[in-house]
């Protein structure tokens, strides 16, 4: 049961794509010109990751009750994942977040739990 393309694909895709443009844009003046390259592939995977996980969740019809929480816990994992990094590089890029650690933190341990407890 592999991952058709339809509106749940295109949703997340426009979704991610519209989340990381705007991080990179904002960033960009910020990032030491060796590190650009590097940090606009890393965005382009950590969002096609999310992308699929999303559309994952979006996915119609759902086959079943654990697939559909499989995919809502990956989804949820997905997404404070980039939530998590983005807030790492606006605190090193970006000039520093207000308690950066405590909000980078807890959103990649709540990440990991999520990605692992969508593991069947």
């Amino acid at each position: 049961a592999g991952l058709r393309a339809g509106r749940g694909l295109l949703a997340a895709f426009v979704l991610l794509a519209a989340f990381a443009s705007v991080n990179v844009a904002g960033l960009w003046p910020h990032l030491p010109q060796p590190m650009r390259l590097p940090v606009l592939a890393y965005v382009v995977v950590l969002a096609a990751m999310a992308m699929l996980a999303v559309a994952r969740q979006w996915k119609r019809p759902q086959p079943d009750a654990l697939e559909a929480g499989s995919a809502r816990w990956a989804a949820g994992g997905a997404l404070l994942f980039v939530a998590s990094d983005s807030l790492l590089a606006w605190d090193r890029f970006g000039g520093g977040l207000p308690m950066a650690s405590l909000l980078v933190l807890s959103t990649y341990y709540a990440a990991q739990y999520a990605i692992a407890r969508s593991v069947r």
